[in-house]
């Protein structure tokens, strides 16, 4: 049922329409607001506008069919100029209820659904680089639950972690906390004032679980805090704080650092973009709630570009797939520059294994005891899989990558077993 404030706004935009006051709408009025608003609409436009909204077939649109349209959202070129006449008259607030069910179904779903997915080649990915993160609704407690809840830590907290995968979590939670306070100690006397406070005032908990061990960063620092919720509190401000919504990316690589390496012991001399690039799977799946998806709506229907059309869509769903890319002849063909040097400059990893054994980078590293700790831990304690979580405010974000091979490919460029 439509709420009487909700008719009224509704009345408004109707009235608007009725040039003769005569209670209904008929082409001539429709072509009069398209011409009025400097979006003119053809003839066609209009017999199509009138085939769904004109149930009775009268030939003019009365108010209560208007008012079924509205809510049916079967999408139609009055839809662009309703939202033209209701920035025009300043009313999209007033009527922002009534705005975000526009195009949706009978059912009216809560949530708009995009997916894209773009895939080069057939190789299963051995690299992967995920983000997600959630707003609001059932979607944030979702992920707050895969993350921070599995640590038992508080729904109303604010915080940093980072995740890193091991083999013996309790001996590398251990390592890592004498390393991190071994490094806050040595760079203390060369950090700013400003930084000293914010540091201390954060403190880090240290948390082994079966597979991994948890650094959770909390910072007790004001300035800190009102930058993040401010953030945060803007967004939802913008839609009354109650939006919902996730987006989920997924990147996978052909290679990893394993395979990059047995290239190059098996003497293969490709660029490492080259290989980046070589075969890929790239997919991004967005869950917008109704009142986000009529927020950027509205933002687009003012841009008055093409940006509108995207998001003009109630759902979409695209899938491209390629044939896997020749990298060295695919660069050889782009004269882009990439890292801010041409692409035939890009080196391969024998190029960068080379270089370490002539400037024993190993020998270096050993000389600076801080660095050879770091180094050692990470290389004997620390899985390829690292995960960073930051939850701030009915906001919640992780991103993850994943790979083999770290272990051995730093062994090869410093020149050790």
């Amino acid at each position: 049922m439509v709420e009487p404030k909700d008719q009224d706004a509704l009345r408004n935009v109707f009235d608007s329409f009725d040039k003769d006051k005569s209670g209904f709408i008929d082409i001539s009025e429709i072509k009069a607001m398209s011409k009025e608003l400097g979006h003119e609409i053809n003839d066609t436009d209009v017999q199509n506008i009138f085939s769904q909204i004109d149930t009775n077939k009268d030939g003019k649109i009365s108010f209560d069919e208007f008012k079924v349209w509205w809510h049916s959202g079967k999408p139609t070129k009055l839809e662009g100029l309703v939202y033209y006449w209701l920035q025009a008259h300043k009313l999209l607030e007033k009527v922002h209820v009534d705005t975000s069910k526009l195009g949706q179904t009978l059912d009216e779903e809560k949530f708009e659904t995009h997916h894209l997915s773009i895939q080069a080649g057939e190789a299963a990915p051995k690299t992967r680089i995920e983000l997600r993160a959630a707003i609001g609704g059932d979607e944030e407690k979702a992920l707050f639950e895969e993350t921070l809840g599995k640590l038992g830590r508080n729904w109303e907290e604010e915080a940093i972690v980072l995740s890193l995968a091991s083999s013996n979590p309790e001996a590398a939670k251990a390592e890592l906390k004498d390393l991190i306070e071994t490094v806050l100690l040595q760079f203390n006397d060369f950090l700013p004032s400003p930084v000293k406070e914010i540091l201390s005032q954060t403190k880090f908990d240290y948390v082994a679980t079966a597979d991994s061990i948890h650094v959770v960063i909390n910072s007790g620092d004001p300035y800190i805090q009102t930058i993040a919720t401010s953030i945060i509190s803007g967004l939802l401000s913008i839609v009354k704080g109650e939006a919902a919504g996730s987006i989920h990316v997924d990147v996978g690589l052909k290679h990893d650092f394993a395979s990059m390496l047995q290239h190059a012991k098996d003497g293969i001399r490709k660029s490492i973009m080259a290989e980046v690039i070589e075969g890929f799977l790239v997919t991004v799946d967005l869950k917008l709630s109704s009142l986000i998806s009529a927020y950027l709506r509205q933002r687009a229907m003012n841009s008055g570009s093409l940006s509108v059309i995207p998001f003009l869509l109630k759902g979409s769903k695209v899938e491209f797939k390629l044939a896997e890319i020749p990298g060295e002849k695919f660069f050889s063909s782009v004269p882009t520059l990439v890292m801010g040097a041409p692409q035939n400059k890009i080196p391969s990893l024998i190029d960068l294994i080379e270089l370490g054994k002539h400037a024993d980078f190993g020998q270096m590293i050993q000389g600076v005891p801080l660095a050879s700790k770091a180094l050692t831990f990470f290389k004997d304690s620390i899985k390829a899989s690292v995960t960073l979580t930051v939850r701030v405010k009915q906001t919640i974000a992780t991103l993850r990558f994943q790979t083999s091979g770290i272990k051995e490919t730093v062994e090869a460029l410093l020149g050790t077993n």
